[in-house]
């Protein structure tokens, strides 16, 4: 459960951090649009003050969202899991083009170009 006396600390254009009840979906670090008596909006989602769950998740949703008051760290800490996974699609999008070039090469030895292009491609990221 989240300490609600943090909640009630938020101010409008805190950063905050929105966590996903299923672990396959990356946090996002959003910014507080609303602030009523019982609840905190951001963007289209509304969370109580009382525990940080959104309201309105019992309509069949397999997920939810929960809001966490950020701090620096754990800012940062997003936003390095968010690189690592853009890094990877990155790096994933190239081995599948570099991968479609050699395979249409008549022998291995001239695919090797097009795997040193790929090999110096990923240490320049």
């Amino acid at each position: 459960m989240i300490d609600a006396t943090s909640l009630s600390d938020l101010k409008l254009g805190d950063q905050v951090i929105l966590r996903y009840s299923m672990p396959f979906v990356d946090d996002k670090i959003e910014t507080v649009d609303r602030l009523t008596k019982t609840q905190i909006i951001v963007g289209t989602y509304r969370f109580r003050i009382s525990d940080g769950y959104q309201v309105g998740t019992s309509d069949g949703r397999w997920g939810y969202y929960r809001i966490i008051p950020a701090t620096p760290d754990q800012i940062a800490e997003v936003e390095r899991r968010h690189q690592i996974k853009q890094d990877q699609e990155r790096a994933y999008r190239l081995a599948v083009q570099i991968g479609t070039r050699a395979r249409k090469c008549s022998s291995a030895a001239s695919a090797i170009p097009h795997l040193i292009a790929a090999l110096t491609a990923l240490k320049d990221q």
